[in-house]
């Protein structure tokens, strides 16, 4: 088993990390998703579902309400049957106990014992994770002088009674006080306030130099933005892509240009180049290379058109998201 001593990930500035917890991945994806398909009475939720997730990257799950993610989370780590089609953890077919051994999960929604404070849970999930009596004790108090995600006030309150936002602070600290080879997140931001946000983040970010990877279906594309690596795209139960974020920022071949006569350049430019005009003042064209950039130029100098700005479009996570369900709706 990995876990982590008093030297674990915890959120001082420093963010001290054991050495002893990098993790070496055997298998060349640790969540393999194959035809999966499932069928809640006549409705098909999944259909033909494939995706992989790699060692050491973070995998953002995107979709919108009722796309399929929370079913395909819940048979990733065990809470479904997988009655049509594969999916396996770091070798392991999902559910067994093999697979379980590997994830540790992160739910939209959350609930504690009702009869537990914040320390004496933690102190809990910490022995039955593998520490000492001591070490439980150190490495709870450790969050707790840390005052990690503004949770110190709260640590004798019963987090039944505690709002879902700072449940899901509670639900962190727990994921961490191991470190599976698969983090698997369900919408782990929501109700968090935009520190706690950034604090989440960029302990993700930590865990990903650990060698650990980071499954996180989340809302925010903004905020995905800033640390995925590969994304699967879902809509109506099917994949409608699944890849590297990096491939698709480098193919995109979308320029803009800014003018002093901008409706006339766009008369001008050849159809290959697909020219349109954006808000009345920008030339949108697609590039194929560098030619394409300097023959553009010379046309607009020859016909007396100042070009002000040549620059490639901007690609974020929600651009890609949406011109992906744009093309296949």
């Amino acid at each position: 088993m990995y876990y982590m001593k008093t030297t674990a990930v915890y959120p001082s500035k420093n963010l001290k990390v054991s050495p002893l917890l990098k993790v070496e991945p055997k298998h060349e994806a640790v969540i393999e998703v194959k035809n999966l398909s499932k069928k809640f009475g006549k409705k098909n939720v999944l259909k033909n579902v494939s995706f992989s997730v790699y060692p050491g990257t973070i995998h953002g799950f995107i979709g919108k309400n009722g796309a399929g993610k929370t079913t395909t989370i819940k048979s990733i780590i065990g809470g479904y049957l997988v009655e049509s089609g594969q999916i396996t953890v770091c070798g392991a077919a999902a559910g067994t106990k093999e697979a379980k051994k590997q994830i540790s999960y992160i739910p939209e929604n959350t609930r504690f014992p009702s009869n537990q404070t914040v320390q004496s849970y933690l102190y809990y999930m910490a022995r039955i994770s593998g520490y000492c009596r001591k070490d439980s004790k150190a490495v709870i108090d450790l969050y707790y002088k840390e005052n990690f995600m503004n949770l110190a006030p709260f640590w004798k309150e019963n987090p039944e009674k505690l709002s879902s936002g700072e449940k899901k602070k509670i639900f962190l600290i727990q994921s961490l006080l191991i470190t599976p080879k698969v983090l698997v997140m369900d919408e782990p931001t929501a109700n968090l306030d935009p520190d706690a946000r950034s604090d989440f983040f960029t302990i993700l970010k930590k865990i990903r130099s650990l060698g650990v990877s980071v499954f996180i279906s989340s809302h925010i594309l903004f905020e995905l933005n800033q640390i995925v690596d590969n994304i699967t795209v879902l809509k109506n139960g099917e994949v409608l892509f699944t890849g590297s974020v990096k491939k698709i920022k480098d193919s995109h071949n979308k320029y803009e240009i800014s003018s002093d006569s901008s409706q006339k350049l766009t008369k001008i430019i050849p159809k290959k180049l697909k020219a349109t005009l954006k808000n009345h003042e920008t030339v949108v064209v697609s590039i194929k290379n560098k030619e394409d950039i300097v023959f553009i130029q010379n046309l607009a100098r020859e016909n007396e058109i100042t070009i002000f700005e040549f620059y490639k479009q901007h690609l974020d996570l929600n651009t890609i998201y949406h011109n992906l369900d744009k093309t296949k709706s």
